[in-house]
């Protein structure tokens, strides 16, 4: 009973990369099928609760409390009180996400990681073959434009199509790059680990699976992914001491024939495909940062409020300066910033110590290298992206950290879980805040669904804006109604 929101998860992770039911703007579908997994989550995790303590350290109990006060007090000034707290109680439900992951692969671990590592696979698979059907009409017609170029998803506002995405099966080709930042690492493990126990043929197909994976990288060219990618796979060699291992093996080879598996189907046959690292530009990023600084120096102490870079009052070309950092600086206020990253780079470095030291004593556990490597990756990518904001990678990044806390743990020989000895107020207490938590966002949720395409419209009309700014919703900006 309590594996169904973790069933729910991965089947979400699998499925809705590759199809979508064409009843809501692709960005917005996923955003409400994120909203059921995570209401799941939040059912269960009451139940949980209910049962257990959860044993974190003191410091980092008190430094949240003092982080969610901030939040609130932020989201008190800010313009649009209901969209911030939307953000913090939306942040609150992904914690609960972390938490269950953690629960599950504390008390079943092998499962936990099997069922995993079948979803990457089985989401890898899936999306590449739709890719490979799209290359193969794009070979019989020729006004078929090939992937990751976009193409059958249409909003036309006075004959100018302002929604220029869709068969991707994502708004943009960079939401489908954030899951590749996560998987890579976990991808090349599932290879790594389970290659002895497969026959030939399927060995074969397993690895060109994940040659395929890089070559979608190259052709999306997607700077962000291959540098983060690049980067983890160094300070993982860093940890290891070693380039001789099948897990780096694996990665290196399939990285290189990856590119040249696009540079023969992509590049070659010149059918619009870009050559890798074309984009040389940054996007608008560094105005975006810039912009973000200035946003700072103005509101030093709470920001502009969750969500608030998103205002159409700030009339800014982006809705996230696509950087981590600058997006929370900006939004939170320097003191929550500060605590924030505090906390996840304590976090980061217990686990970056753990890691370490289960090679230097040889106990080489190379899925602990591929969460940390998935880990550093993201973080590194989020300098450069706004890769938890987007839907599939805010689920799949919270697995991911669920199951890191539980590692630790248990490495650590420390019960993350506590049975508790009775339900008391405090826990009662804290229950009716979850339940009121989830009840606001579901209240906000369903209330926003039968207005989407509506807002489409009235922020081009208001606005006379010719392009959507995804955020919450694929209509991310966000206005006084």
């Amino acid at each position: 009973m309590k594996k169904i929101p973790l069933i729910f998860a991965l089947l979400y992770l699998v499925i809705s990369p590759s199809f979508s039911s064409g009843l809501y703007d692709i960005f917005d579908e996923k955003r409400i099928l994120e909203f059921i997994v995570l209401t799941l989550t939040s059912i269960t995790f009451m139940i949980i609760k209910s049962k257990y303590d959860l044993n974190i350290d003191q410091k980092i109990k008190g430094a949240f409390v003092i982080l969610f006060i901030l939040w609130v007090i932020s989201a008190i000034n800010a313009k649009l009180i209901s969209w911030s707290i939307l953000e913090i109680c939306w942040y609150l439900l992904l914690i609960q996400l972390i938490y269950y992951s953690a629960y599950i692969y504390t008390f079943d671990t092998s499962q936990a990681r099997r069922l995993l590592l079948i979803a990457i696979f089985s989401m890898v698979l899936i999306y590449e073959s739709r890719v490979i059907a799209d290359y193969v009409i794009g070979l019989i017609r020729s006004d078929w434009t090939t992937w990751p170029r976009q193409r059958d998803v249409v909003m036309m506002y006075k004959g100018v199509n302002i929604n220029p995405s869709g068969f991707l099966n994502f708004r943009h080709v960079r939401f489908f790059n954030h899951l590749q930042t996560w998987s890579l690492p976990l991808l090349v493990f599932g290879f790594s680990y389970y290659r002895d126990d497969m026959i030939k043929p399927l060995r074969t197909v397993v690895f060109i699976i994940i040659c395929f994976w890089w070559t979608l990288v190259f052709a999306a060219d997607a700077r962000g992914t291959m540098l983060a990618s690049f980067l983890s796979i160094f300070i993982g060699l860093y940890i290891t001491k070693s380039i001789k291992s099948d897990y780096f093996k694996t990665y290196f080879i399939s990285c290189v024939l990856g590119l040249g598996i696009y540079i023969v189907l992509f590049l070659l046959p010149e059918n619009e495909a870009k050559e890798v690292l074309t984009r040389f530009g940054d996007s608008g990023r560094f105005n975006a940062w810039l912009f973000s600084i200035k946003l700072i120096v103005d509101n030093p102490l709470l920001g502009l409020g969750p969500m608030h870079f998103s205002h159409a009052d700030l009339d800014f070309q982006l809705s996230t300066p696509h950087n981590l950092f600058f997006q929370v600086g900006s939004e939170w206020g320097l003191p929550a910033t500060i605590i924030f990253f505090v906390i996840t780079l304590f976090c980061y470095s217990k686990y970056y110590s753990l890691t370490n030291e289960s090679f230097k004593n040889d106990n080489t556990n190379y899925f602990r290298l591929a969460i940390f490597m998935s880990l550093t990756a993201a973080l590194i990518h989020s300098m450069f992206s706004g890769i938890y904001n987007s839907q599939l990678s805010q689920i799949f990044g919270s697995l991911i950290i669920g199951i890191a806390i539980s590692d630790y743990y248990l490495e650590s020989n420390n019960a993350l879980f506590l049975k508790a000895d009775s339900f008391g107020f405090g826990k009662t207490l804290i229950v009716i805040i979850i339940a009121a938590n989830l009840i606001f966002v579901s209240y906000k949720v369903l209330n926003d669904i039968p207005k989407l395409e509506d807002r489409k419209i009235e922020y081009a009309e208001r606005y006379n804006a010719l392009r959507l700014l995804p955020r919450f919703w694929v209509q991310g900006i966000i206005y006084e109604d």
